[in-house]
């Protein structure tokens, strides 16, 4: 489906506001997180930064909130993964855009998380379909400002369903930049990442994955 055609949204819903863009400010708030946890995760913001590319996905509305490809592309001997937030989902639609801003920052954390668990070399999903978390992926998470929760009767099921105390405290700045960006309005998908991925790979940026990704999905 073309841009033109999904912007031909009858005019009660409201002004639409461009993927591109949506990605860009995910892309900038991540960088701004991944460099004040870089004492608490050594190495984030710079794997994050030089690999990869941030996808505001205004087409999902239900179902998963979040996802990690990796790797996604590659050119040459370089590899991007791809990190995307659906920032339309009925779950985040809240009238309060602080609140719905808080949402976004939770998917966005969580799945920064997995970036930095792939980077390390940690197992951050296990079992069939790898849909669970592992208790290195908890100790990632919390230090990402995320809440970490653990079902009543089965403790090994992990969520993290929003921020933490600490993390609403810590990000309140980028939650007010995500609540003034108008996410919750994006038509269509566009996609932020390193100059050398829009340089060489774009073009072809919504092509399947590669064969040999692994990925994760995130719901609350």
């Amino acid at each position: 489906m073309s841009q033109s055609t999904r912007r031909s949204t009858p005019s009660r819903f409201g002004a639409f506001a461009d993927p591109v863009i949506a990605a860009q400010l995910l892309r900038s708030v991540a960088l701004d997180l991944t460099r004040r946890v870089e004492h608490r995760l050594p190495g984030i913001a710079e794997s994050f930064a030089r690999r990869v590319v941030v996808c505001a996905n205004g087409d999902h509305l239900v179902g998963w909130l979040g996802s990690y490809v990796s790797p996604a592309w590659q050119t040459g001997n370089e590899q991007f993964d791809k990190l995307t937030v659906a920032v339309r989902h009925a779950a985040d639609q809240d009238p309060d855009p602080t609140v719905y801003a808080r949402g976004v920052l939770s998917t966005l954390a969580h799945e920064i998380g997995h970036s930095y668990t792939r980077v390390c070399g940690l197992e951050g999903t296990t079992g069939p379909g790898r849909v669970r978390h592992t208790e290195s992926f908890a100790r990632v998470a919390t230090r990402l400002g995320l809440h970490v929760v653990r079902r009543p009767d089965q403790q090994a099921v992990i969520s993290t369903p929003s921020l933490s105390p600490r993390g609403r405290a810590d990000f309140a700045d980028l939650v007010a930049r995500l609540a003034q960006g108008n996410l919750g309005r994006t038509s269509g998908i566009g996609l932020a990442g390193p100059d050398r991925f829009h340089e060489h790979i774009a073009p072809a940026a919504f092509a399947p994955p590669l064969p040999s990704s692994t990925s994760s999905v995130f719901t609350r």
